[in-house]
């Protein structure tokens, strides 16, 4: 009988097995070549969001749209879906491997599971392109010919963002493609509407000599330009939420073998944000699309459907939108103290999903990875150090326990973030700038200390 590595099929491992690798460098790149590599990832990254598909007709995305609130690219460009393949294969490698459906006995199955990975990057990507086109082809805006064009537009330029990434994983670049393309949407957005000719705030107080404190009112007050207090809003949330990166536990482990030590583990609360801030608003657009799929193919009157989401056609995008349920409440949160007092329960709902969603997803996160030898290596890989066991110590067999409440915590504290961000009128969306901290300072940290930066998850 053939063995079975990672404990799957001969045809699922023929099926891994066509997909081309990207080879590791048989020596240390140099930092020059780390920087072009990662430079020209970026330019492919940020052409590819910006390359309209064939097929479809122009039009500019709107705020509306359930995918606006992820900041991802251009909602009709060859590369719209991002970085959700490259999210869901991790997502589910990991899960996977929790259910002990793949198992790693050895070096050689390790180098095949990031052939799995790619491969379930792919298939994502054959899903989220047929999905992209599925309720236009439904409604009759495209015929056969047209949605098949569009879906291999997509689906090829969500394979080149898989073999980005595993260029960049395998040492060519500084970091990782899913942190990296997340930081670099977040602060294009923001510089963008910073400096841009026609709509930034602080491009317009230059051009109109609004140099002086007395005249500053004008732009701070504009009505028809970003205003200049959402970038200095913007600014200060971003500077906050560099200052909690620093924050750290400790996590007293008391040793099996000698019950007298104890090892003492720095685990960054940071390290727990990547999940709830990536992966939380993924289940609103997959409640976004379910509802807009059933009242499709339902219709309006439906009960059911009106509970997900009751749709109306909005005069300024010019498409229908969810405008009460499910769908409303967890897509549209209160951007002004003023929402909040005019539509409490929407307020309310939209709280508990934004806590509640951030904390289960963190929690849920952990409870998947934390049997990844990989992950808690990354975890507890930090400062520590020995000392005598002392009684509030934390026996190994229930460190888990413990570090799932911190992960939970960071959830809550995550959704509470985006919530003050929403209220506050910062640009884009806190979602995108705590990623982009996050990142960043991740990066500056690993490369000062000598190290390699992480993945988003750590890998």
């Amino acid at each position: 009988m053939a063995d079975r590595r990672l404990g799957l099929p001969n045809l699922a491992l023929q099926l891994v097995g066509i997909l081309p690798e990207v080879q590791r460098p048989s020596s240390t790149v140099p930092h020059r070549q780390k920087l072009a590599y990662t430079a020209v990832s970026l330019l492919i990254y940020l052409v590819g969001s910006q390359l309209h598909v064939y097929g479809y007709g122009v039009r500019s995305p709107s705020a509306a749209e359930s995918q606006y609130w992820v900041d991802m690219p251009d909602l009709n460009s060859v590369m719209c879906d991002g970085i959700m393949p490259l999210v869901l294969s991790e997502m589910l490698l990991h899960l996977l491997l929790r259910l002990k459906v793949l198992r790693v006995n050895n070096h050689e199955d390790r180098t095949l599971l990031n052939r799995v990975q790619k491969f379930l990057g792919v298939v994502c990507a054959a899903y989220f392109s047929i999905c992209r086109v599925l309720i236009s082809t439904i409604l009759g805006k495209l015929t056969i010919a047209q949605s098949i064009l569009i879906v291999l537009q997509h689906f090829f330029g969500c394979v080149i963002i898989i073999y980005v990434d595993d260029l960049l994983k395998k040492g060519y670049g500084f970091l990782s493609s899913i942190p990296l393309f997340s930081a670099t949407d977040i602060c294009a957005s923001i510089f963008w509407k910073a400096f841009s000719p026609g709509e930034g705030a602080v491009t317009s107080s230059i051009i109109n000599g609004n140099y002086k404190l007395s005249s500053m009112h004008k732009v701070l007050g504009s009505l028809d330009l970003p205003e200049m207090a959402s970038m200095l809003t913007t600014c200060a949330f971003f500077l906050f939420v560099l200052s909690l990166q620093g924050f750290h536990v400790m996590l007293p482990v008391r040793s099996s073998e000698e019950a007298s030590m104890q090892m003492n583990y720095a685990i960054k609360l940071s390290y727990f944000s990547f999940a709830p801030l990536l992966f939380h608003d993924a289940l609103a657009i997959f409640l976004y699309f379910i509802s807009e799929l059933l009242r499709v193919k339902f219709g309006e009157n439906n009960k059911v459907v009106n509970l997900l989401g009751k749709w109306k056609k909005s005069q300024c995008f010019g498409q229908a939108v969810p405008v009460i349920g499910l769908a409303y409440d967890m897509t549209t949160p209160p951007t002004s103290l003023a929402d909040v007092g005019r539509h409490p329960f929407h307020t309310l709902v939209c709280a508990l999903w934004q806590l509640l969603g951030c904390g289960l997803v963190s929690l849920s996160f952990f409870s998947v990875c934390s049997h990844s030898e990989l992950y808690v290596g990354r975890l507890l890989g930090g400062r520590r150090n020995a000392t005598t066991a002392q009684p509030d110590s934390v026996p190994l067999l229930l460190w888990r326990c413990y570090v799932g409440k911190a992960a939970f915590l960071v959830g809550l504290c995550i959704g509470a973030l985006r919530l003050l961000a929403g209220l506050a009128g910062v640009v884009g969306s806190g979602t995108g700038i705590m990623i982009a901290v996050t990142v960043l300072y991740s990066c500056f940290e690993e490369t000062s200390l000598g190290g390699r930066p992480a993945g988003a998850f750590g890998f």
